[in-house]
């Protein structure tokens, strides 16, 4: 089919547009006549507005996009800004981090070097008791044989005697030898350290002779926790189970310092579960401060203490910032565990035993009967192989 011409054989008042070959007549158009039509291009009223509309629709387009370009430069200003800030707070954590690990390094010196001091305080006051009383008994018998009789009287009843009176007047002097009257050095060290020490501190019993006691304190999860723990040591008064609802890690720690006080002489073992309300309050960012100060406190109340602390459970329905913040103190907890050498027993293999969907209760945060039953009997069992095994609480119960 043969293309239309421009203008039409009919009626010669009628112009084709270019873009939609559509033809018009020719008051619609500029041209006087169908000859001036013909010289130049002819674009009608609806494509002509088309042709507009997508002219503003295009710069409306580009100026989106540069405002979108403004955007994204600022927030790349301020990502790379924040990564700076994290940058400095990492390195400023590592460096506090470092300065803990030295402070317990340097505090564990230096109670080692106050024990072996007082080791030797104890092996020098010993021997010179023992060389006091060889002294006295040469400086009694140097006595008696000085003063015998000048005439030769051999009575063993009169030496004896003066020997007797003698060794009474020396003991009746005072502690520091004078000079010249022949006392022995060990004499006089033994005297200084007598004077000095009015009072002679009791023996301690051996390690294996001491009780053996457990101290179990948490958070408000040790409700249902301690009644598994009850029901396997029963009424044993060895084992103290408490429960502090809603306080930190610290707070709970300084509980179980307050018991372990009452009894320092005994071997005890510390567990502490208490750590998820530091995570859920916001306050994760001290959390090993916390606890290297409560281990610093249990170690200086008694010496023969060991200490497990339980690592805060993946709570559930809490957000993504808490369920972070909860990896990130547990990863601190398990870095402590090694530099200060306590135990770190972790629930969370307990949670998956249990089942991630039975572990907690409505609000994901409380233990349901089913995990503190797990955690429980793990518990239970830990405090009873410290206490002997299960032959003690059999031959209790008998």
């Amino acid at each position: 089919m043969a293309p239309r011409k421009r203008s039409g054989t009919g009626d010669e008042g009628q112009v084709q547009c270019q873009e939609c070959l559509r033809w018009c007549f020719l008051g619609e158009t500029m041209f006087e006549s169908v000859a001036d039509a013909k010289k130049a291009p002819f674009e009608c009223r609806p494509c002509e507005r088309t042709r507009q509309g997508f002219d503003r629709l295009e710069k409306q387009m580009n100026a989106r996009v540069k405002e979108l370009e403004g955007y994204l430069r600022e927030e790349r200003e301020a990502r790379e800004a924040l990564e700076a800030q994290v940058a400095e707070l990492d390195k400023a954590g590592q460096a506090k981090t470092a300065q803990l690990v030295r402070t317990v390094a340097e505090l564990d010196e230096a109670r080692e070097k106050e024990a072996q001091l007082e080791k030797r305080v104890e092996e020098l006051v010993t021997p010179a008791a023992g060389d006091d009383a060889s002294a006295r008994a040469q400086n009694n018998e140097r006595h008696a044989g000085g003063n015998a009789d000048p005439q030769g009287v051999t009575d063993a009843a009169r030496t004896s005697g003066v020997g007797q009176r003698r060794a009474d007047s020396g003991n009746k002097e005072s502690p520091e030898a004078a000079p010249g009257s022949g006392g022995s050095p060990a004499r006089s060290l033994a005297a200084v350290v007598n004077h000095s020490s009015p009072r002679t501190p009791a023996k301690v019993p051996a390690k294996d002779q001491r009780r053996r006691q457990v101290i179990v304190v948490g958070d408000s999860n040790m409700a249902r926790v301690g009644e598994v723990i009850k029901g396997r040591v029963g009424d044993d008064e060895r084992v103290k189970v408490s429960k502090l609802p809603g306080k930190r890690v610290g707070e709970v720690m300084q509980q179980a310092n307050e018991q372990l006080w009452d009894r320092m002489e005994d071997r005890s073992l510390v567990v502490v579960m208490g750590c998820v309300n530091d995570v859920l309050q916001g306050r994760g960012g001290g959390f090993a401060k916390q606890i290297a100060k409560g281990m610093t406190e249990l170690r200086a109340t008694s010496e023969d203490v060991q200490i497990a602390v339980c690592t805060v459970p993946e709570v559930q329905k809490q957000g993504v910032h808490v369920e972070r913040a909860v990896v990130t103190a547990n990863r601190e907890l398990w870095t402590l565990g090694k530099t200060m050498k306590f135990e770190v027993v972790n629930l969370n293999r307990n949670l998956v035993r249990a089942g991630r969907n039975r572990a907690f209760v409505s609000d994901g945060i409380h233990f349901s009967n089913r995990l503190a039953e797990h955690v429980g009997h793990r518990l239970a069992a830990r405090a009873v192989a410290f206490l002997g095994g299960g032959q003690t609480f059999k031959k209790k119960a008998d």
